[in-house]
């Protein structure tokens, strides 16, 4: 995945991008403490001049090392981008979600186990003998009683899924998300681990299919000593003959003792335009013999080829066509088709700015009436 920014986050959530810069830090958990350093480094070298700044930098390094954890993040440039999709788990009722987008067991308890997870407005600071935050609202902003999704996996792997459609092949989208670790900073040795588990994910946008569009890793997501939400999100590019894609979020880490998060706000921006249709499809036809409106006539303009698909309601093909001359009539094994709603969708290729072909997709439903 090419990296289009990186930020450092510390325990407030915010960049600090100037020490990213001087030591390219790739962030690693590190087992001494701070204190440790700053003896090794007072006992070996004066703390004067040039020393004394290479010390204080040592210490910060360590510092980041130990209660910070890097978002590789891919934004969308454009301020204004639309908001296609944004999953926020709604407000005031608590409802589950379907088995197709989590494979974990519903409850109502505010405190879930291995395996478990709720809906919830907010999150009890006593589950776990405290060893929890207490977390009084959710991430989105401005909502009155908006819940988050409250997550304890008990194995590596998927735990997410949600579909979208309707987008633009060929367009760049981004994927965002917020998610906060539940955990607090525990000493080592808590649950016989010397480091307990922390949420570490990633976001994975697939075709419908299950093929790889692109991938986004969050790392490892940090203990602190008070709730904090951290951003991530990744760009991808919807492939030719596409216009849905499944959003995969996949957990990295052991379950047991730790590995307890929170998401919300499940965000899809469109980042380009669209590429600007090449096809003009009527809103209805009427096939009666009149003379007037008896095909669906369909306006292809710079089209290189296409191809044309009609379903009836329950999704059978009852028209193909790969010659822009041949028009649907409204029949179908030789008897006139009822009247309603019947999708299509045209598979075309056209050529771009650079004199290249590019396969495009286009669907939408057309009415006949009679």
């Amino acid at each position: 995945m090419g990296i289009s920014e990186k930020r450092l986050w510390f325990g407030s959530g915010r960049p600090f991008a100037s020490l990213a810069f001087i030591f390219h830090l790739r962030v690693r958990r590190r087992h001494d403490s701070t204190s440790k350093v700053m003896s090794f480094c007072t006992n070996r070298f004066p703390l004067v001049g040039f020393k004394r700044v290479a010390v204080a930098f040592v210490v910060i390094y360590f510092f980041i090392n130990t209660y910070s954890t890097v978002c590789f993040a891919q934004t969308c440039n454009r301020l204004s981008a639309e908001i296609l999709d944004n999953q926020t788990f709604g407000t005031n009722s608590i409802n589950s979600l379907t088995p197709d987008q989590i494979p974990y067991t519903y409850v109502t308890d505010g405190c879930p186990n291995d395996g478990h997870y709720t809906v919830r407005s907010s999150v009890d600071k006593t589950c776990y003998a405290s060893s929890w935050h207490g977390v009084d609202q959710d991430h989105t902003p401005d909502d009155q009683n908006g819940n988050m999704l409250v997550i304890n996996p008990p194995y590596k792997g998927s735990f997410y899924k949600q579909l979208s459609s309707g987008l633009c092949s060929g367009t760049t989208y981004e994927l965002s998300m917020w998610v906060l670790n539940l955990n607090r900073i525990m000493p080592a040795g808590t649950c016989g681990l010397e480091i307990p588990h922390d949420p570490n994910l990633s976001m994975q946008i697939e075709t419908v299919d299950g093929s790889l569009i692109e991938t986004g890793h969050t790392g490892i997501i940090p203990r602190t000593q008070s709730p904090v939400w951290i951003r991530c999100s990744v760009l991808f590019t919807v492939p030719a003959n596409t216009d849905q894609m499944v959003i995969n979020l996949i957990n990295n880490e052991l379950g047991g003792c730790g590995n307890d998060f929170v998401l919300d706000d499940i965000q899809l921006k469109q980042c380009s335009s669209c590429r600007a249709s090449k096809i003009y499809v009527p809103d209805a036809f009427s096939p009666n013999n009149d003379g007037i409106n008896d095909l669906l006539d369909i306006y292809y303009v710079e089209i290189i080829s296409s191809e044309l698909t009609i379903y009836n309601r329950w999704g059978k093909v009852i028209f193909l066509s790969t010659n822009p001359e041949n028009k649907w009539n409204g029949i179908y094994l030789e008897k006139p088709c009822e009247s309603g709603l019947y999708t299509w969708v045209i598979n075309y290729t056209i050529e771009d700015l650079n004199h290249q072909a590019k396969e495009y997709t286009k669907r939408g439903q057309v009415l006949l009436f009679r």
